[in-house]
């Protein structure tokens, strides 16, 4: 009869011996995960740290004794959460990544009817005030490249666009920067990414500038001002360099 009473109380006793084992700062931990996640949801990968919160807090709640459980919880909460919203931002991305392709795919062809007709003149303005004329840059190529600050492909080539800058002559080519935002907004940029090449915020331009909606996209001038060649999405070091060093009737130069 003694044997009988004593085994529950030994089962009661494993019991809470099993549920010190698991400390109370694992509830702790699963909140700081779980609060990272949401952090980080905006970025995407915000979705492992908070499901590593959810484990950790599920693991918690089920084998842990009763203090935090309070935290625990909230930290599937915020997990939760977290999740959804990474799970939101990457939906958008998404979405935003096949909206650009089409646009760009929609794009080029409007676009490319202009290749072989005169680039209209231009008057334009560049941040640090001063004035550039399309048609007294006769006698160079040049390369109109159409940006902004907040396109990821544009920032993605910027590196690739300051090393042309810095390899091929001013003599032999242009390079200009075109966006329309603030030129105060240009300026902060343009000095943060040591962009070495002018750069014009500039509005309701002719055709075919007006028609450019998908960015990056870049017209490319011969040497009289005829538009050699259209390009809308990133281009490469090697792209760009192949047409800066075109000859006028468009092979490689040399």
């Amino acid at each position: 009869m003694d044997e009988s009473e004593e085994r529950p109380a030994e089962a009661t006793s494993q019991v809470a011996v099993s549920e010190e084992q698991v400390p109370a700062g694992t509830a702790l931990m699963a909140l700081i995960f779980s609060v990272l996640g949401l952090v980080m949801s905006p970025l995407v990968i915000g979705f492992l740290p908070a499901l590593v919160g959810i484990l950790v807090a599920a693991y918690y709640l089920r084998h842990g004794g009763p203090r935090r459980r309070r935290v625990a919880k909230l930290g599937v909460g915020l997990a939760i959460v977290a999740m959804a919203t990474s799970i939101a931002f990457a939906g958008f991305f998404g979405w935003t990544l096949h909206h650009m392709r089409q646009v760009q795919s929609a794009n080029q062809p409007q676009l490319q009817q202009w290749q072989g007709h005169p680039a209209p003149d231009l008057t334009l303005k560049t941040i640090d005030g001063k004035t550039i004329r399309l048609a007294d840059l006769k006698g160079r190529r040049v390369i109109l490249d159409f940006w902004a600050t907040w396109c990821g492909p544009c920032n993605a080539e910027l590196p690739d666009l300051i090393r042309l800058r810095k390899q091929m002559p001013e003599s032999e080519l242009a390079l200009i920067g075109i966006s329309d935002e603030s030129p105060a907004m240009l300026r902060r940029f343009a000095a943060r990414k040591h962009m070495n090449y002018p750069i014009v915020s500039a509005r309701d331009l002719p055709e075919p500038f007006s028609s450019v909606f998908a960015l990056p996209t870049k017209f490319v001038l011969d040497r009289h001002g005829v538009i050699q060649w259209i390009h809308v999405g990133r281009a490469n070091f090697s792209e760009l360099a192949a047409w800066a060093g075109l000859s006028d009737d468009g092979k490689p130069a040399g």
